[in-house]
């Protein structure tokens, strides 16, 4: 199962900012929501009816599910901080990039 799960993780994030960054960044996040749902399901399934069967899931497929969907929002954050932190480095046109916050000169 962790393999399954490293192999989706991998695949999914290996071309999340490049090319159409804002709709994969958009993507990833849709589909960490979903899966942070499906985890939360299986969590309190486990509440309700706390049969072995559904702790053992909760405990482990749940697990595994909910940390897929954090890695996954951790990395679009990450992403995102990275080109925001790029674009300001590069500066606008027009704008010098060694002007602080004061008033200009």
């Amino acid at each position: 199962m962790s393999g399954a799960m490293s192999g989706a993780m991998s695949g999914a994030m290996s071309g999340a900012m490049s090319g159409g960054g804002e709709r994969r960044a958009d993507r990833l996040l849709r589909v960490s929501a979903a899966l942070t749902l499906v985890a939360l399901a299986l969590m309190a399934w486990s509440m309700l009816q706390p049969t072995p069967l559904p702790v053992m899931l909760a405990m482990s497929v749940g697990q595994g599910i909910g940390t897929l969907a954090f890695a996954l929002y951790g990395y679009v954050v990450v992403a995102d901080l990275r080109r925001s932190r790029r674009t300001r480095s590069q500066g606008e046109p027009g704008e010098r990039p060694d002007a602080g916050p004061g008033p200009a000169p």
